[in-house]
């Protein structure tokens, strides 16, 4: 038995040897051939880099041997122009944003994913963009990698991955992808390297062999092993399969896909049929995976398994790039300014060259008429000498010659060509790196939108190299979302988020949720089963310069604004974004004095915590005697209050009714004044009238002559008078009634 055993185990390691041998053997033939091709393209952007950075490297190639005994200097101008590019870059970086193609996702899954590639991204600092952005406008190629590694590799219990970025440097030289591949982010390579050195005594202990054991290939372009640098390549391979997915519907009508793992469990099966689910349907699938090798000159060194994700972690980035004879090609910014650049230092040099020469005519002796002064001559310089001295000579035949110099040195001159070459050199470096010193010639009295218009040109000549950056920066976005998708699923997983403000927030993988209509339970941020993504790229400025291009904005707004309303929310918004010394610790404070004048709306996290400092400002909750305490008192005051309402209402009720009588008093006070008045009034006139009677009656008695009498009172009988003859005058009128 355990004979066969071991036949078995020294099987299976003779299929693995084999396979591993098989894997070799493909992977060092194509990364010959990949060398073969573009083994030249790539000394080019290395070239170009070194020419850039590396002192002396511009004088390299044939230069060094034309100019060897002659003044090299460097007039580095092509640097300048790099460094500006660059801060452009920094100025307004580039950032992806996710977003779901068919709107299945939830918004908060999406601001979350958002949130944790933020904090991802910059979990070690932005060294890995920077670094390619610089080697892309310089060489030409820039590369970066993304790695699933161990949170803590020392707890042995800790299983969780967590997604980095990493720096690829010298790109030219190290990433490799198959020739096949003609997309600029590479989505469609199968397979790429990323080359490494090692010191030879290092690689022989580490991996416990040496290039020597190595089987001899004289046909390799590619040499492993220099001197004492031994090389060694991280190799990506792409693995396509083929897998049936299995699909059941149960008695409700519902369908659940079953996968060749879940396929495989007889007891989930088994659980299925009890359940009353039946197959429906098959439907065959690609997946593919990456599987990844460490390999060298010799063989495969280690067999690393797949790792996370269905995409080579590898991302590419380019300066300028084009294929031209099915070659890819790629430069930056150095590359069409070397011959300029070359002919500014040349000509530099030849002036420096003629400068150092001595510019004072010197007097020309026999070795005669020095002879005894040759010091007093060299120190005439430091000595200042008021004159002097030579020694007096004679011709063969023995006659005085007239004292002095036999001739004098003269001054070097200017060749007429080298100020036109450098002024032509000059020029030409500037047409090349778009004139960029009017950035540095602004006068004082430009306004603000001059300035901008000139910034604006010089950005025009990094639109390009920001736009190749962002292909790169999308697809590193689309492998990281795949890698998500295996690394975090463990429910209940925290993770650090950053939100668009660059505040760190917590974020909880598969959180539980419940719906306040439906009452269903159901998981956030399962990334796990994440569906197509959009990806958008934005290229806008920083936090900071954004900041305070915002408050100058709201600066200029103050002047414009009458209302102080307004005027005090745009205060407010100027001190949030404010970036001077020490506002980082108020900023806060003043947007929550903008969240509570209803000017912003607060963030999730700004309203989870205000929520919680409502609640944590509620009292506590009374103890039960305490509670009936108070519930006691409480029916007590409302019993009170109630009797206190019940009484005000017959009040009110009792003064309304004494003020009805009030009214009605006064009302009947006011009829009989009224009559009172009438009666007096009446009694008044019926005085008048029998007044007016007597009067008249007492006037007719006198007229007829007869004794008035005596005059009867009101209300006696009285005998009617007689009426007068007709002959004496005409008949007495009656008195008026």
């Amino acid at each position: 038995m355990d004979n066969e055993i071991e036949l078995e185990d020294l099987d299976l390691e003779l299929k693995r040897t084999n396979k591993l041998n098989e894997v070799f053997n493909r992977a060092v033939r194509a990364f010959d051939n990949i060398q073969t091709a573009c083994y030249e393209e790539r000394q080019q952007c290395l070239q170009d880099r070194r020419f850039c950075w590396v002192a002396g490297a511009m004088w390299e190639d044939f230069y060094t041997e034309q100019l060897s005994n002659k003044p090299r200097l460097e007039v580095n101008k092509v640097q300048l122009a790099v460094t500006r590019i660059n801060n452009e870059y920094r100025a307004n970086r580039i950032s992806a944003v996710f977003s779901p193609a068919d709107g299945s996702e939830s918004d908060e899954t999406c601001d979350n994913l958002n949130s944790l590639y933020r904090a991802q991204r910059k979990a070690r600092g932005t060294e890995f963009g920077d670094n390619a952005f610089m080697d892309s406008i310089t060489g030409g190629i820039g590369a970066w990698r993304l790695r699933a590694e161990y949170e803590d590799e020392y707890d042995e219990d800790n299983e969780d991955q967590l997604i980095t970025f990493e720096p690829i440097f010298d790109p030219e030289t190290s990433v490799y992808f198959d020739l096949n591949a003609k997309r600029q982010d590479k989505a469609d390579a199968k397979y790429c390297y990323v080359v490494t050195s090692m010191d030879a005594q290092e690689f022989e202990e580490t991996h416990k062999t040496t290039p020597a054991d190595w089987p001899k290939n004289d046909n390799r372009f590619f040499d492993w092993c220099v001197n004492d640098v031994v090389y060694l390549a991280e190799y990506y391979e792409i693995e396509e399969t083929s897998e049936t997915l299995r699909f059941y519907y149960g008695l409700a009508g519902d369908e659940i896909k079953v996968t060749p793992e879940e396929y495989s469990d007889k007891d989930y099966l088994s659980e299925l049929d009890a359940k009353g689910y039946k197959l429906a349907r098959n439907r065959k699938i690609k997946r593919q995976r990456v599987h990844k090798y460490i390999m060298s000159g010799g063989g495969i060194l280690e067999d690393c398994g797949y790792i996370a994700g269905r995409y080579l972690p590898i991302i590419i980035t380019y300066g300028k790039r084009t294929y031209i004879q099915n070659m890819e090609r790629a430069s930056g910014v150095i590359r069409i300014c070397k011959d300029s650049q070359r002919l500014l230092n040349v000509q530099s040099s030849k002036l420096a060259e003629i400068a150092s020469g001595s510019s004072i005519e010197k007097p020309i002796f026999t070795p005669e008429q020095v002879l005894g002064h040759e010091a007093r001559w060299a120190n005439d310089a430091v000595s200042d000498y008021p004159y002097q001295l030579i020694n007096l000579s004679y011709d063969i035949n023995g006659q005085l010659i007239q004292p002095g110099p036999v001739g004098m040195t003269k001054s070097p001159d200017l060749p007429p060509a080298l100020g036109a070459l450098l002024q032509f050199a000059n020029d030409g470096l500037n047409d090349l790196m778009g004139n960029q010193d009017q950035a540095e010639q602004v006068k004082s009295n430009l306004s603000g939108l001059a300035v901008e218009l000139i910034q604006a040109q010089i950005s025009v000549q990094t639109a390009g190299y920001m736009s190749n950056f962002a292909i790169a920066e999308k697809w590193a976005a689309q492998v990281w979302l795949e890698m998500v998708k295996d690394l975090y699923t463990r429910e209940g997983r925290k993770l650090k988020g950053e939100s668009e403000g660059g505040s760190a927030e917590q974020i909880d993988i598969k959180k539980p949720i419940i719906d306040d209509q439906t009452g269903t339970v159901t998981a956030i941020n399962d990334f796990s089963q994440l569906k197509t993504m959009d990806i958008q790229i934005e290229i806008g400025a920083s936090s900071e310069s954004k900041r305070a291009a915002t408050e100058k904005g709201l600066i200029g707004l103050m002047g414009q604004i009458q209302d102080p309303g307004t005027q005090g929310i745009l205060s407010n918004m100027i001190l949030a974004n404010s970036s001077g010394e020490g506002m980082s610790e108020l900023r806060p404070y003043f947007r929550k004095q903008l969240i509570q004048q209803g000017a912003i709306e607060p963030s999730k996290e700004e309203s989870d915590k205000m929520a919680e400092d409502a609640k944590n400002q509620q009292p506590e909750q009374p103890s039960p005697t305490d509670q009936a305490n108070v519930d006691f008192l409480t029916a007590s005051a409302a019993a009170e209050q109630a009797k206190a309402e019940n009484l005000k209402a017959q009040t009110e009720k009792v003064n309304k009714e004494a003020e009805q009588v009030e009214a009605n008093t006064q009302k009947i006070l006011s009829e009989a004044r009224i009559n009172e008045l009438k009666a007096i009034q009446a009694a008044q006139q019926l005085d008048i009238n029998k007044a007016m009677i007597i009067d008249e009656w007492l006037k007719s008695q006198l007229i007829t002559g007869e004794p008035a009498g005596e005059v009867e009172q009101p209300g006696q009988e009285m005998n009617e008078p007689q009426p007068m003859p007709m002959d004496q005058g005409a008949m007495m009128q009656e008195p008026p009634q």
